[in-house]
C-alpha cells in the first residue's frame, strides 16, 4: 500500500491477492488456491465433488454446502449432534490433559522419593546414625 499523493511505501505487512474465480480452472495442473477458486465459484451448479479436490479444506467446503441444502429441522438435529460430539472431545481433550499433568506431578514426586532414598543409603553407608537421619528427614519434611 502506498500514499496516493507521495507514492511512499505506508506498510510492508498487507499483501493483497487477487483471483478472478471465473477464470480457476479444475484440472489436476491448477494450484490449490485455483481449485477453492473454482469451487466456490461453481458451487452452486456442482452436482458432486470434482476429481482432484481431495484436500480437507474441500471435505469442510462440501460439508457446508450439504448442510446449507438440509431442511431446517435436519439442520437443527445435525447441529445439535455436533455440538454434542464436541462437547464429548472437550471432555476428553481436558482429562486428557489433566492426566498428563498428573502424571508429571506424580513422576517429579517419584523421582524426589528416589532421590531420598539414594540420599538415606549414602548417609548409612557413611556411617551417619539412623536416628540422625530420621530426624534430618522429619525436619525436611515440616
Amino acid at each position: 500500500m502506498t500514499e496516493d499523493e507521495s507514492g511512499e511505501l505506508m506498510t510492508d505487512d498487507l499483501h493483497y491477492i487477487f483471483l478472478e474465480v471465473e477464470k480457476c480452472r479444475p484440472d489436476a495442473k491448477a494450484s490449490l488456491i485455483e481449485r477453492v477458486g473454482y469451487a466456490l465459484y461453481h458451487l452452486p451448479e456442482l452436482e458432486g465433488r470434482p476429481e482432484g479436490f481431495d484436500e480437507e479444506i474441500f471435505d469442510l467446503l462440501f460439508s457446508s454446502a450439504d448442510l446449507h441444502n438440509f431442511a431446517e429441522e435436519d439442520k437443527i438435529k445435525y447441529q445439535n449432534d455436533m455440538t454434542t460430539e464436541r462437547d464429548i472431545q472437550n471432555q476428553i481433550d481436558f482429562a486428557m490433559d489433566k492426566g498428563r499433568e498428573e502424571g508429571f506431578e506424580k513422576g517429579i514426586e517419584k523421582g524426589r522419593e528416589e532421590e531420598r532414598a539414594k540420599i538415606i543409603k549414602a548417609l548409612k553407608e557413611q556411617g551417619v546414625a539412623e536416628e540422625i537421619i530420621a530426624k534430618a528427614l522429619k525436619d525436611i519434611k515440616e
